[in-house]
């Protein structure tokens, strides 16, 4: 690790962190660019929550402004928690009205494998507006939550 890295040498690397990070080619990440305009924070999340045992695992889909629709962008497993991030919608209008269905058994199945008759228990919904990495105001609606098992 170098002690003094140049300020191109600290962009490069976040460059180059930023495109794994949002699995994207780094020729599409302007480093010119505000974290918000980047997708680092979720105006709008919604997750699926499953319990086998003691674990409790996770599908948190995001409404972000870069990546590919359907795209995982992160997963974290762990002994006791599992969480892989999809996203949901990425740009678009904002101040528009979306509908987004899934079905849960099938999107559990699709990020954690297994057979849709192995599906643990559907425990919860959660919902979460983000904007604390980009410091920048975030809001969103939820509305008419239908879960059909």
């Amino acid at each position: 690790m170098k002690v003094n890295p140049t300020e191109s040498e600290i962009c490069d690397w976040c460059v180059a962190y930023l495109a794994k990070s949002l699995k994207l080619p780094p020729e599409r990440i302007d480093p010119q660019a505000k974290f918000a305009r980047l997708g680092l924070d979720s105006a709008a999340s919604v997750f699926l929550a499953f319990k086998a045992g003691l674990k409790l695992m996770v599908i948190k889909y995001v409404w972000a402004t870069v990546g590919t629709v359907g795209q995982s962008c992160q997963s974290n497993r762990g002994w006791f928690f599992d969480r892989d991030t999809t996203l949901a919608q990425v740009g678009g209008p904002v101040d528009v009205w979306s509908s987004y269905s899934v079905d849960p058994r099938r999107e559990f199945v699709r990020h954690y494998g297994g057979k849709l008759e192995d599906v643990p228990d559907f425990v919860a919904i959660g919902v979460m507006t983000d904007g604390d990495n980009s410091q920048s105001p975030a809001e969103a609606d939820y509305a008419d939550f239908v879960v059909q098992w």
